[in-house]
């Protein structure tokens, strides 16, 4: 088989984040979950026939779940977090809402004869990193991909007005964000850390950047 991601798990095995498209038992799960000898024990969470093709093959990723679990799994244009336990069993799926600006399934299931369309429309994207008080990750917002924070005790949710393609989120998981700041004149998030133009991109790593109170 071939895995896009691993995850160990508390008992000495793994959970396989697995490529769209293998063949034999694997075919048709997103997750595998292994023993320490790579024996499969169970397959997780079939892959949706309403995905399109090219969508699956980008960026889908393992996160730091919520209290009581320890890891959270999405992909891209996708609108479901699953979240599971140190063991690798599913605790719980979060769902986006995003009203009428959903992603049509027509359209999901093959953005590239909908492009036009698609721009007009809302999707969370890989990484997304789901707390007890608070979501942060990346969002396809209308044909711009920005990184976002929700407040969920607050119902707020915070996206940066200006240039959000200049800021990206890398990952978050064992209490630290990676963000990734990319080269551009006048960088306002670079400028705002206190960081000189560069003809590089910058990464980030924040440490307990936001709390759970």
């Amino acid at each position: 088989f071939t895995a896009l991601d691993i995850k160990c798990l508390e008992n000495g095995g793994f959970l396989f984040f697995l490529f769209p498209y293998t063949e034999g038992s694997t075919k048709g799960y997103q997750l595998m979950k292994t023993d320490a000898d790579l024996k499969p024990l169970e397959y997780l969470l079939p892959y949706s026939d309403n995905l399109d093709a090219n969508s699956l093959l980008m960026t889908r990723s393992f996160n730091a779940g919520p209290s009581g679990s320890v890891v959270s799994a999405n992909m891209y244009i996708d609108d479901y977090v699953t979240v599971l336990d140190g063991k690798g069993t599913i605790m719980n799926q979060f769902e986006f809402n995003f009203g009428k600006y959903r992603i049509p399934d027509d359209i999901r299931a093959s953005i590239s004869l909908h492009a036009e369309e698609f721009i007009h429309f809302r999707s969370i994207c890989a990484p997304v990193l789901i707390q007890d008080s608070w979501v942060c990750g990346q969002l396809f917002n209308k044909g711009v991909y920005s990184f976002f924070l929700a407040d969920r005790k607050e119902r707020i949710l915070y996206i940066p007005e200006e240039t959000p393609e200049l800021i990206s989120l890398v990952e978050c998981s064992s209490g630290k964000m990676v963000l990734l700041l990319h080269a551009a004149p006048g960088n306002p998030y670079a400028s705002a850390l206190g960081l000189a133009e560069a003809a590089s991109d910058y990464l980030i790593i924040i440490e307990e950047a936001i709390s759970d109170k």
